[in-house]
């Protein structure tokens, strides 16, 4: 195998290992985002509950 040769596929061996490093790096980074994104909706369903509670109770307030 010639020199060139060598260098080319030790090169691609190369690009194709920080390829797939980045797709693994992709692949977590969404499942972590998507858990995020779960968690913050969970806390908007917790603060839009709230809201109206204050919103119910400050409604009582003013009819008294």
């Amino acid at each position: 195998m010639s020199t060139t040769t060598s260098t080319i596929t030790i090169i691609a061996a190369n690009i194709a290992v920080v390829f797939g490093a980045l797709g693994i790096q992709t692949f977590w980074i969404n499942k972590r985002l998507e858990l995020i994104e779960r968690r913050l909706d969970h806390i908007e369903g917790y603060m839009m509950n709230f809201a109206e509670r204050i919103s119910r109770l400050e409604g009582h307030r003013h009819d008294h």
